[in-house]
């Protein structure tokens, strides 16, 4: 579901909604969530194939950011 708000950027609660995929055709994505939540919130957007990723969140546990790297070098070297 996109929601757009008067004079702010569009906000997407999920980025697997196709339409709001199409709709916008990002070029980046900002990750705000906890950081239990964070890990599946980036793959999410590795996955929607988001070119800039930023996830702001503190304490992400080590092996879910290996995960997530992992995921992301497969990610690029599939495209190049």
């Amino acid at each position: 579901m996109l929601r757009e708000r008067e004079n702010a950027l569009p906000y997407v609660p999920q980025l697997k909604a196709i339409e709001a995929k199409e709709k916008l055709k990002p070029d980046a994505t900002a990750v705000y969530v906890a950081a239990s939540q964070a890990a599946g919130a980036i793959e999410e957007a590795i996955e929607a194939e988001i070119p800039l990723i930023v996830a702001v969140a503190e304490h992400i546990p080590t092996v879910d950011l290996m995960r997530v790297r992992h995921l992301s070098i497969g990610q690029f070297q599939s495209h190049n």
